[in-house]
């Protein structure tokens, strides 16, 4: 069974939140684990993960009911991926944002 838990992205503090402890949740983003580890870095929605060759990000996609990793800033389609060890995450949504430009 998959573990439920959650970092959070503080948008006034500009500062990733691990341990979340009794705080405003205010400007609070938050990212749940995927459940998928690679090359020993857990798997969060929002991390920018990369092929060696491109960047995408890994989301939520409702009808699927899965993670997938977004391609879109390269025009390739989401697509879910089972071999989450093929990636490397580089970075995150937040702190990381250049990563995604083309």
């Amino acid at each position: 069974m998959r573990e439920i838990k959650f970092r959070a992205w503080d948008k006034k503090e500009k500062l990733m939140l691990l341990n979340i402890r009794c705080r405003s949740l205010d400007g609070i983003e938050w990212m749940q684990f995927t459940g998928l580890i690679t090359k020993c870095k857990e798997i969060y929605e929002g991390d920018i993960v990369t092929d060696g060759k491109e960047n995408g990000v890994v989301v939520w996609q409702e009808h699927r009911a899965q993670f997938v990793i977004d391609w879109s800033i390269s025009d390739k389609y989401c697509q879910p991926n089972d071999d989450w060890d093929l990636f490397e995450v580089v970075g995150n949504i937040y702190e990381n944002p250049e990563l995604l430009e083309k």
